[in-house]
């Protein structure tokens, strides 16, 4: 047995490198042992399970996606989230070109309203508009994740395929807790492919580029290709949205003068990044093509 000790993400007991599966990439600078895998990652199949892929169309989830089909691994069905006018226009365009390039269908998910028409309306109950989310109130996140609980309830019990990749540690450590014994759910179970592969984030993206997925040069410029208008995102993404997609700018600005408090609740924060992108015009923003999250 190696002797060499390793700490575990998990129980955070430093144990000798014998304690780690070898295939779960010990040598890098985190990892889980046995005896955690077995408690919060996985466990025995009985047969009955369903294997779900949780699909966002970035580069992470679509290189998970993609390797499971080539590996022959079990999917029973891929769930996406569409977050309406919030999402790329490119995505859409990705979707459809991997559905045709895997031969499945990827089923969508969606809100009876825009995301748009939610943030901008006057809720019923509480009398108020949600405006844009905030760290605080995101109630975006909130409606995609209650929508997809409900549209995985028909497939309990099952192991979602999540697509973190292996050097995302604190967010495979919280969706493996969400999905474990410790929340006395016994229904569904986490798992993380990319994980098991060792694939990181730049893996990824190249997987996808040298298979043809481009999402028309969105990662040449974006260090993430969920919600474009997201005010959650950095000033060097919004910068990057202002310089190279004026349109989108645009109709940012239109939509904000709708909303009932300012984009990052910052009423300057329009002249600051127009600054920021038009001097950036001269040097150059640094592009994004090799990293990021999805």
């Amino acid at each position: 047995m190696n002797f060499q000790l390793k700490e575990c993400i998990f129980c955070k007991t430093r144990k000798p490198m014998g304690y780690f599966n070898k295939n779960k990439r010990p040598d890098l600078s985190w990892a889980w042992c046995k005896q955690c895998e077995k408690k919060y990652s996985y466990y025995d199949v009985k047969g009955d399970e369903k294997y779900i892929v949780s699909f966002s169309g970035g580069k992470d989830s679509t290189a998970m996606l993609l390797r499971l089909i080539e590996e022959k691994k079990p999917i029973d069905a891929i769930i996406y989230y569409d977050c309406g006018s919030f999402e790329w226009p490119q995505m859409a365009t990705h979707i459809k070109k991997v559905e045709k390039n895997i031969g499945r269908e990827i089923i969508k998910i969606k809100h009876q309203k825009d995301f748009y028409e939610l943030a901008t309306e006057i809720q019923f109950m509480n009398k108020e508009i949600n405006g844009w989310p905030t760290m605080m109130m995101r109630w975006c996140t909130m409606i995609k994740i209650n929508m997809i609980r409900q549209a995985l309830r028909p497939y309990r019990p099952w192991v979602q395929y999540i697509g973190f990749s292996s050097d995302e540690q604190d967010r495979v450590l919280k969706a493996s807790l969400s999905g474990s014994n410790v929340t006395k759910v016994k229904f569904f179970k986490n798992r993380f492919p990319l994980v098991e592969w060792g694939m990181t984030e730049k893996d990824c993206l190249k997987y996808c580029l040298d298979r043809g997925y481009t999402w028309d040069g969105l990662y040449e410029h974006f260090s993430r290709v969920s919600c474009w208008c997201c005010p959650l995102q950095n000033q060097t993404d919004l910068s990057k949205l202002c310089q190279y997609y004026p349109d989108m700018w645009k109709r940012l600005k239109a939509w904000n003068s709708n909303m009932p408090k300012p984009f990052k609740n910052d009423p300057d924060i329009f002249n600051k990044i127009e600054k920021r992108a038009y001097s950036s015009e001269t040097s150059g923003l640094t592009s994004f093509s090799t990293g990021g999250r999805p």
